[in-house]
């Protein structure tokens, strides 16, 4: 009896210790840190994703910062209503302050913690304060009009300069993703072309327009590993058909650079079997989670990884697309 009460009073005990653990631990708090990933290439993408979106007169992250500017000119030369141009001087700060000022310091903090550009950032991030503490001080001021008049030149220039480095910082990052489609295919090839002769694979190659380079958007070691991949899943596929032809089309147009990698069938009796290529199942698993695995990389930059089966069974197409960029020297010319 005393054996089983002393068992029980263990229990009893572990029970407990165990309940206190487990249960009344205060649980981590989960990291809601945005920039939680795993390489400076992972970070730098993310700044793209909170850069790329453009509006003719400039980036939509900075379209809060110059609406405050126009409401401060407007105050200034407005001969009606200035109660009511003061409102909306007073509503448009309480919205930079809430959204979009900090908006604009997580691209600085994103860009700090990679070291991307430094120099533009050490530039913004000053800037950008004395703006938002200038119409901050005159907002609490009472936004007197002779205070606004005299500080308006000032914040004019500094808005403009946050601007100019901003769009900077989004030509630094987009040069970072920036990848020549013609001159990977080339180094792919080059690298592959020994394995290619010893499977018997006749290649060729066609680039439309015949020469210069196709600028496409996605970052050069992605678009290297997209295409070595592609080319290993179409060289499967080829001599699983028993093709000995490869041809590689460049094509640019729409506004979009595009890569064709093409093989046909020479066995009647293979022909049916490539079907299955218009789908995603490729025949083995290793080739059908390398060809989803291309088209994630893909699909961030707005690019797209497709395969199309010719009806009349001549053969099959693994098609890749990607953004085109203008050069460098034409994009600045149009800035």
């Amino acid at each position: 009896m005393d054996q089983i009460l002393n068992i029980s009073v263990v229990c009893a005990l572990v029970g407990a210790v165990c309940w206190l653990v487990l249960i009344k631990r205060k649980p981590r708090r989960k990291s809601i840190d945005r920039l939680s990933v795993k390489s400076d290439h992972d970070r730098i993408g993310h700044l793209y994703d909170l850069l790329r979106e453009q509006r003719p007169d400039g980036l939509a992250l900075t379209a809060g910062l110059r609406r405050l500017a126009r409401r401060l000119d407007a105050l200034c030369t407005t001969e009606g209503d200035v109660a009511e141009s003061t409102r909306r001087v007073v509503r448009s700060h309480e919205r930079f302050q809430r959204r979009d000022y900090p908006a604009l310091l997580e691209v600085l903090r994103l860009a700090g913690t990679t070291r991307f550009r430094e120099d533009l950032v050490r530039q913004i991030e000053p800037a950008l304060a004395q703006a938002f503490n200038t119409v901050d001080c005159l907002v609490r001021a009472g936004l007197d009009r002779d205070s606004v008049r005299e500080q308006r030149p000032n914040v004019r220039l500094i808005v403009a300069r946050v601007e100019k480095q901003m769009l900077a910082l989004l030509r630094a990052v987009e040069d970072y993703f920036t990848a020549d489609l013609a001159q990977t295919v080339d180094h792919v090839l080059l690298v592959r072309r020994e394995e290619l002769d010893r499977a018997g694979i006749h290649l060729e190659i066609e680039q439309m327009p015949p020469s210069g380079a196709l600028l496409c958007r996605l970052f050069p070691g992605d678009l290297r590993i997209v295409l070595e991949n592609l080319l290993d899943v179409a060289m499967n596929a080829a001599i699983d058909q028993d093709s000995r032809f490869l041809h590689v089309r460049l094509e640019s147009g729409d506004g979009m650079v595009t890569c064709r990698v093409h093989f046909s069938w020479h066995r009647a009796d293979q022909a049916i079997g490539g079907i299955r290529f218009a789908g995603p199942d490729l025949g083995n698993e290793a080739d059908t989670n390398r060809f989803a695995t291309c088209r994630r990389l893909l699909h961030r930059f707005g690019g797209a990884l497709w395969i199309e089966t010719e009806d009349s069974y001549l053969g099959t197409s693994f098609i890749l697309r990607m953004p085109r960029v203008e050069a460098r020297l034409a994009r600045e010319g149009q800035a």
